[in-house]
């Protein structure tokens, strides 16, 4: 595994100290390993180029064991910035598209670029909207309602969904608020066997489908840093950073450390399953409270 990183990467230190712990699951968390490991920093300093409102972060693990794909059919249609639309499975690397971003309390649209692409086998919802457009996903799928995001399996008839359509980026001003058309859930079928699914992650976290405004994970092609893979590693293969707790106190001395925001979770949920099991989240809220 990558733990020790190359001159290549502008002079990166470690992220890890050498030694690698491998802990296999066992009870609820069978089929999973648990690679313990000693963090060299925890407290991460975000690049100055990056548009993000926060400088630091912290998380205290890497991959997650929630297992959310947000994966949908291959043939759902995604928006692409010249106006046109290709089919989901067949996206690549690269693939320029129309995602959102949210600033001031306002979403607006903005180009992307597909970042990964993987398929999962899972039993999937179909959903019957108003505007007659068709969605099939996962029930954690997620889709931006007018209130925020919903997961598939949450969604009646009824629910309203955002459904911009076709969009052209090259004219924002035309179209600075994604919630400015909605359309209605007509139907919910429920799933029944397990089909093909693929998702994508983007440089916003999401991208438009089938009309309406869709939800990616961002993190997995993290788990690529380590060379691991970001389908069945990123959600069996959790890196457990176990000295967090006691890295953050060092750091948060009066002498090394100013003030600042610190957000959490920007790689992965902090309180995701094996949160149970280590509280390596707690302490580190509890030493940030003192």
């Amino acid at each position: 595994m990558r733990w020790r990183l190359s001159e290549d990467d502008a002079g990166q230190g470690a992220l890890f100290e050498e030694e690698v712990e491998r802990h296999i699951g066992r009870g609820e968390f069978r089929g999973m390993e648990f690679l313990h490991v000693n963090a060299r920093t925890i407290i991460n300093e975000i690049p100055k180029a990056s548009m993000l409102p926060f400088r630091w972060t912290i998380n205290a693990y890497r991959g997650c064991s929630h297992a959310c794909s947000y994966c949908a059919a291959g043939e759902t249609e995604v928006l692409l910035v010249n106006g046109r639309s290709r089919a989901l499975a067949e996206l690549v690397v690269g693939d320029e598209i129309v995602g959102t971003r949210s600033r001031n309390d306002v979403r607006r649209f903005e180009p992307t670029h597909v970042l990964d692409h993987w398929s999962v086998r899972k039993p999937a919802y179909r959903l019957r909207l108003g505007n007659g457009a068709t969605i099939t996903a996962s029930g954690d799928h997620r889709l931006l309602g007018p209130t925020g995001w919903a997961s598939v399996s949450n969604l009646a008839a009824g629910d309203q969904l955002v459904a911009p359509g076709s969009v052209d980026v090259c004219r924002p001003q035309a179209h600075e608020n994604v919630h400015e058309a909605l359309t209605g859930v007509v139907a919910v079928e429920r799933p029944t066997d397990e089909i093909t699914l693929y998702d994508i992650t983007t440089g916003t976290g999401d991208f438009i489908a089938n009309g309406v405004v869709s939800h990616n994970c961002f993190a997995r092609p993290t788990h690529e840093y380590l060379d691991m893979n970001a389908g069945e590693d990123f959600e069996r293969k959790i890196v457990v950073k176990v000295n967090a707790v006691e890295r953050l106190k060092a750091e948060l001395s009066p002498a090394r450390w100013a003030g600042d925001h610190i957000a959490m979770g920007t790689n992965t949920d902090p309180y995701q399953r094996c949160e149970g099991k280590y509280r390596l989240t707690r302490g580190i809220v509890e030493v940030l409270a003192e």
